[in-house]
């Protein structure tokens, strides 16, 4: 706790950023009164504001919650920062008028009020003016509990938004802050939720809602966060789910009156990379190991159940096996019940060159590890080494992750021996290897999958690691 308060009076001077550590302090504290939630019928009516940057913002982030609070007879206002962009148009209509309009038509689905404020995306900003006029409002409308974007967010007016109503809080608000994500790994990033709230009997509502913004394409929008839900849900023990973080519970002032969960999701998960009549073998924590394979020195990390199902990890040409542990994806995997080997391959990280083939490499490397149809998830430059055993030796794998990896064209002819189930996962914008090439592998094979993940470049494990691993323990639970 010294350090992180010698941090925040370093930072005193930038509202945003010692938000985001008194945020995180408070998390790792831990707040009893607040992951507990309040359930049950409350004791009076509370005014809830949801503040986002953008019609659809408070929709897509917290529409379950609206819904929720509404139906039982709380006040909840939505305030967007901004509704038009300079003189664009939609439907040969001003932005602005277009997008009011179909906001107004969200809240009625869901029972809530909204709020305009009069600022242009390209005007918003946190500066002095604009955060009176938030603090100016917020007084007014005196809320118990004000709910907006969490401050780490690509999108400015995420974020802009976010700090003028962090800077009213800070000023003078008699009410509970909670923060709510979108497009999260995308938009906001590295959210911390500490509470969960299961959505299933309102989830209906909340894409009835989204639906209304017609001008926004709301059938991606619904794509994206439905994918949030279900990761988030797998987190907490349900099926969908919304996720929340609480800046801290304010003496006397209230909690939002749902019931939070609480995150559950390994024990769920548990035994999802073994049969169900396997019993769990020894848990590897994470370990550097190394082996000997076609006369060079091999270095691997290792994590996870000793029975679980094989997962092995390969690596494109910028990054190395440790890259899997930095994003997470190393402990992901483990704690869903799977054996995880992080590869070095010859000459990177920790390996040296081998004296042998690329061509038959891999399949060396499961000799000496003794690994047995193992799934294999190979990006990028790591196709020279994937594909010559996918296709030559298909019985040696149970399943095939394919991140882009380079060389499928030359494969052409070969692709259709692959027997294994295939996940190819692109980025939206890859400019190395094009996107055709996941149609080439995906239509050469009999059971293949293509995903597509929006606004990812060719390391879509580095620009959207979450996305990866809620799309990858998925393919690996469906796998026989």
């Amino acid at each position: 706790m010294i350090r992180v308060r010698a941090l925040e009076a370093f930072l005193v001077k930038i509202p945003i950023i010692r938000l985001v550590v008194m945020t995180v302090a408070l998390a790792t504290l831990g707040m009893p009164s607040a992951a507990s939630g309040q359930s049950g019928a409350p004791e009076k009516t509370l005014k809830v504001v949801v503040f986002g940057g953008h019609p659809d913002d408070p929709e897509s982030g917290a529409g379950g919650l609206v819904a929720l609070l509404t139906r039982q007879g709380h006040e909840v206002i939505l305030a967007y920062g901004t509704a038009f962009r300079g003189d664009r148009r939609f439907f040969d209509r001003p932005e602005g008028e277009v997008r009011r309009e179909e906001a107004t038509a969200a809240c009625k689905v869901l029972g809530a009020t909204p709020k305009f404020f009069p600022y242009a995306h390209e005007k918003l900003i946190a500066d002095e003016p604009t955060s009176k006029a938030v603090s100016t409002w917020l007084d007014e409308v005196k809320p118990d509990i004000v709910v907006t974007h969490w401050p780490l967010d690509t999108h400015p007016n995420h974020h802009v938004v976010s700090s003028l109503v962090w800077q009213s809080y800070q000023r003078k608000g008699g009410w509970n802050l909670y923060f709510f994500e979108v497009m999260t790994d995308q938009q906001t990033i590295a959210f911390r939720p500490q509470l969960y709230l299961d959505i299933g009997p309102v989830r209906e509502a909340k894409k009835r809602a989204l639906d209304e913004h017609k001008s926004q394409e709301p059938a991606s929008i619904w794509e994206a966060h439905d994918r949030m839900q279900r990761r988030r849900g797998a987190e907490c023990g349900v099926e969908f789910a919304e996720a929340y973080s609480l800046v801290e519970a304010k003496e006397g002032c209230p909690l939002l009156p749902v019931k939070f969960l609480a995150r559950t999701g390994v024990e769920r998960a548990a035994g999802a990379g073994r049969p169900s009549s396997a019993r769990a073998g020894t848990m590897i924590e994470n370990q550097s190991r190394r082996i000997e394979v076609q006369g060079g020195r091999v270095h691997y990390l290792i994590e996870g159940d000793e029975k679980g199902r094989p997962v092995v990890l390969l690596h494109g040409a910028r990054f190395q096996a440790e890259t899997w542990k930095e994003i997470g994806t190393m402990k992901a995997l483990a704690r869903a019940g799977y054996k995880v080997i992080a590869v070095d391959l010859p000459g990177y990280g920790k390996s040296s060159p081998s004296r042998g083939d690329a061509r038959t490499w891999l399949r060396g490397l499961l000799d000496v590890l003794e690994l047995e149809k193992p799934v294999v998830v190979s990006p990028s430059m790591s196709g020279r080494f994937s594909l010559p055993l996918v296709t030559e030796e298909p019985q040696r794998v149970s399943g095939f992750v394919a991140v882009a990896p380079v060389g499928i064209p030359g494969y052409k002819d070969e692709l259709h021996r692959i027997t294994a189930p295939v996940l190819a996962i692109w980025g939206e914008n890859d400019e190395i290897v094009p996107r055709d090439q996941a149609d080439l592998l995906v239509g050469s094979v009999k059971r293949g999958r293509k995903v597509i993940i929006a606004g990812a470049g060719h390391a879509v494990h580095m620009t959207a690691p979450a996305v990866l691993h809620e799309e990858l323990l998925k393919f690996l639970r469906e796998l026989p």
